[in-house]
């Protein structure tokens, strides 16, 4: 069985993009053709869909279907019950079949209230913290939704999460901090709930991690941290896991069932082992890989690489663009002209970066157009900025890189005959992370670590310039207990986050304000989260939100007037740092919003057309209504009550 985690084909919308349309019936379609597309290419399972619900500075946004419960629920349920299912050329659903996609719908359950919005596949990450009371929340895509599809495929398998969850208070779901894929709580919730399909762990929660849980790849395995390899198998599995996502090795897995043997006797243990392989050969069985194993790449390729795949993929794109500012700028039919003349200045990114993966990497700068000139071409006459010979230091190859005195900008006199001045921009943000802090594949030796109690931590951000987090808490909800006995401070009051990467984005708006005159500034945002505009709205006369990626042929049909934008926020904009930081990690919709120049509240669900904002049945469903939060199929209270620990 190949799986991957949920990716674009033929340029076919996913997650943010796709939770922009807030369209359940193109949520479906899209499911349908992405599971066909799949297929073909000989992918059987879907890690995914990611339906954590997305916070403002929340590291892993970009993966979801954005913060609004009822939103991620009927998108994920239209979209997992589609691709799941084979449909006949008549489109009746068939059920199982040789074009269904089986769904790991993850992370079960809570992911999407990390900490201060941290990564949570590292130690920064380590938390989910439920300032609000509100995990029921965060239930209802998998109770209300994929564990009650309408097709004929049933329910779903469900993927565990990493990070450890807490409440208000700071005390965990258990008696002992344990993440996911130990976390006896939500497994006895499957199993009140009566979920008795497969139940997959996410990659790397088995291994032998060492001694330091921050510097090395110790994702999920939070509370077995004394515990060797096979015993974590071993109660993986006592606790009602079926699969050990991303683990092979042979001899622990030996192990493991050995221990458990020894734990629940050898008929339990088979018992245990068997419905676990039953579960997954039956799911092979369904998927018909046993009557066909194999893919023909001619048949894939006039599946995925098609022009009518990759048009159909464009046109999904156009449906995910959201207008949020328009002074008359853009309006059908355009400025009259077929091939209207625009100026797209480039923007540098410095090259520092901050990354689960790779830790604290300093990088080296580039520059680079905002928006694809190539693509653009297309469309409009371009005029841009001279980027010259680079003449910074040298890279890892020898090569030189470039610096920022590299390029040459456009003056006012060379745009002055152009129709429209576009900056391509990407949305800021910087990464909560402590002082300590390395990635996956980075190693520190205990003698360079810093003591516990002197760790310093740097606030997450969401606008370009630096911020200082005066109002920060005194002393954070979450922490690790210290090896004095003592409780981590997470807290990262005062001090002040780095100068955001894609601050020369900013740099480049600002720079072609200044010389636009009369010319219309039109920005085009690529957005994973919520950012702060009061940095960028000023300075334009219309804003295109393009979430996860620059959609640069989508864009310039809607500057053109040939496509009304229709797309709508998935996220809240913040009005602020400092709102950004009053807003609870597990309750949607909490936050103090932007207000623009012309009064419009940069809302969840908030969007423009030429006529204006839209206010249609998408936002009367759910930006209108209040988010969410108790669970309808399950009586959440009186399990929650009869099972916690703490």
């Amino acid at each position: 069985m190949i799986s991957i985690d949920p990716m674009n084909v033929s340029g076919v919308i996913e997650t943010t993009q796709l939770a922009s349309t807030m369209d359940p019936e193109l949520a479906a379609e899209i499911g349908q053709t992405t599971a066909k597309q799949y297929r073909a290419g000989g992918v059987t399972a879907l890690l995914g869909p990611q339906v954590d619900l997305a916070g403002p500075v929340q590291s892993r946004a970009t993966g979801t279907y954005g913060e609004d419960p009822q939103l991620t629920r009927d998108i994920t349920t239209a979209y997992v019950n589609a691709m799941q299912s084979t449909y006949s050329d008549g489109g009746e659903d068939e059920g199982w079949g040789s074009e269904s996609v089986y769904c790991f719908t993850k992370h079960f359950a809570g992911a999407g209230a990390t900490g201060n919005g941290a990564d949570d596949h590292g130690y920064v990450g380590r938390y989910a913290v439920f300032e609000g009371d509100n995990f029921e929340a965060h239930l209802i895509a998998y109770l209300d939704g994929v564990f009650k599809l309408p097709g004929k495929t049933g329910s779903s398998g469900i993927m565990t999460e990493y990070a450890v969850n807490v409440d208000k208070n700071g005390n965990p779901w258990t008696e002992k901090e344990f993440a996911g894929a130990y976390n006896d709580y939500q497994y006895k919730l499957l199993e009140e709930y009566g979920y008795d399909n497969l139940k997959i762990t996410d990659w790397g929660v088995f291994g032998d991690f060492g001694p330091t849980a921050y510097n090395t790849w110790a994702c999920g395995s939070w509370g077995t941290e004394d515990m060797e390899t096979a015993e974590r198998i071993e109660y993986f599995f006592e606790l009602g896991g079926n699969l050990l996502g991303g683990f092979g090795n042979q001899e622990d897995l030996a192990a493991g069932f050995k221990l458990l043997q020894e734990k629940v006797g050898e008929d339990k243990a088979d018992e245990i082992i068997s419905k676990a392989a039953g579960k997954y050969i039956s799911l092979m069985m369904n998927l018909k890989m046993f009557e066909n194993p194999y893919n023909d790449s001619a048949y894939a390729d006039s599946i995925i690489a098609s022009d009518s795949a990759n048009e159909y993929g464009l046109s999904t794109q156009e449906k995910a663009v959201t207008m949020i500012k328009n002074d008359g700028v853009i309006k059908q039919g355009g400025n009259g002209k077929d091939k209207p003349t625009v100026y797209v200045p480039y923007v540098y990114n410095d090259g520092y970066s901050v990354s689960t993966f790779n830790g604290v990497s300093e990088g080296t700068g580039s520059w680079a157009p905002g928006v694809d000139t190539e693509v653009l071409g297309n469309y409009f006459n371009i005029v841009t900025d001279t980027l010259g010979d680079p003449t910074g230091p040298e890279d890892a190859d020898g090569n030189k890189t470039h610096t920022k005195d590299d390029l040459t900008r456009a003056k006012a006199e060379d745009i002055k005959d152009c129709d429209y001045v576009l900056v391509g921009m990407t949305s800021p943000y910087t990464m909560c992370r402590n002082e300590r802090f390395a990635g996956f594949w980075q190693q520190i030796d205990e003698k360079d670590l810093i003591p516990e109690d002197q760790d310093k931590w740097y606030p997450a951000s969401i606008q370009y310039a630096p911020y200082t987090a005066e109002n920060a808490a005194e002393t954070s909800v979450e922490g690790w207990t210290l090896s004095d006995g003592s409780k981590e401070n997470r807290s990262y009051k005062g001090n002040t986050s780095r100068i955001d990467p894609n601050y020369g984005h900013l740099e480049a708006l600002e720079y072609a304000n200044s010389i636009a005159g009369d010319i219309p500034v039109v920005v085009s945002m690529n957005l994973n989260r919520s950012m702060v505009w009061s940095e960028v709205e000023p300075l334009a006369d219309a804003i295109l939100v393009c979430p996860a990626k620059q959609l640069p042929e989508s864009v310039a049909n809607i500057m053109l007037g040939k496509v009304e934008p229709s797309g709508l926020l998935f996220i809240q904009q913040a009005a602020s740092m400092e709102a950004a930081e009053k807003q609870l990690n597990d309750v949607p919709r909490d936050m103090e919003c932007y207000v623009d120049a012309d009064g419009n509240k940069y809302d969840f669900g908030f969007g423009m057309n030429w006529s204006g904002v839209i206010k249609d049945a998408r936002t009367a469903k759910y930006a209108d209504a209040a988010p969410l939060t108790k669970v309808s199929s399950f009586d959440y209270s009186s399990f929650e009550a009869a099972n916690k620990k703490h």
